[in-house]
């Protein structure tokens, strides 16, 4: 479920002074996609995502600062946006801690936001733990956007800076999300595409796999 894009929408459709009527709708076509309690006002908008009673997520929207904060994961994340009623730009997740955990952006594609070029992610001490490169393409230029594929990209580092593995996934618009498969067991090999490497951490190469890609360019 991409909880957090049905939440960002959330937060733009208050956030830019569109009338509360709207917002309303919105949020009442989010408790029919799942168990879900909120609370909004003229500067945050609270939304707890639960199932069976247990509290799954947790987040407060902090509206005039452009910010969220993810109650359970003690997480922030700022947005910085192009206009104001984009759906999107660039935005930067923090650690309690205040080090950078994940930075990236979304942008207008084919008339569709999503995200697009490079992702870092890093853990709690700085370092950077992997980089993820989004390229969104149509195989004609007459589809629509919910016909995107998305290829992507990862370099996965060691913690001494040196490359530890290079990956390559492929999904739909309407697939699953990086976040959602990345080391998901059950889903992950789905989405596995094109020519792997793994390197020890002296940069050498120490293992190649291949995977078969659902969609190539040019190819219709």
């Amino acid at each position: 479920m991409r909880i957090l894009t049905i939440l960002f929408t959330c937060k733009l459709l208050y956030s830019c002074s569109y009338e509360s009527k709207k917002v309303n709708n919105f949020l009442s076509e989010l408790e029919n996609i799942t168990d879900t309690i909120y609370k909004i006002d003229e500067s945050s908008l609270i939304v707890i995502i639960k199932k069976d009673s247990t509290i799954l997520e947790s987040y407060e929207y902090i509206l005039n600062k452009k910010s969220i904060l993810d109650t359970i994961n003690n997480t922030i994340a700022t947005y910085e946006y192009k206009s104001p009623d984009a759906l999107g730009g660039k935005w930067t997740e923090y650690y309690s801690n205040g080090k950078i955990k994940v930075k990236g952006q979304s942008t207008d594609k084919f008339g569709c936001w999503m995200n697009n070029g490079d992702f870092e992610y890093y853990d709690s001490d700085g370092i950077l733990l992997r980089k993820l490169t989004y390229d969104n393409w149509l195989k004609k230029n007459s589809d629509g956007c919910h016909l995107t594929i998305v290829d992507m990209k990862l370099i996965e580092y060691y913690k001494n800076g040196n490359i530890k593995a290079e990956k390559k996934y492929q999904s739909g618009y309407e697939d699953m999300t990086f976040d959602e498969f990345y080391n998901n067991s059950e889903w992950e090999n789905e989405y596995k595409s094109g020519k792997w490497k793994f390197y020890n951490q002296n940069g050498k190469v120490i293992k190649k796999e291949e995977y078969k890609i659902r969609w190539k360019k040019g190819n219709t």
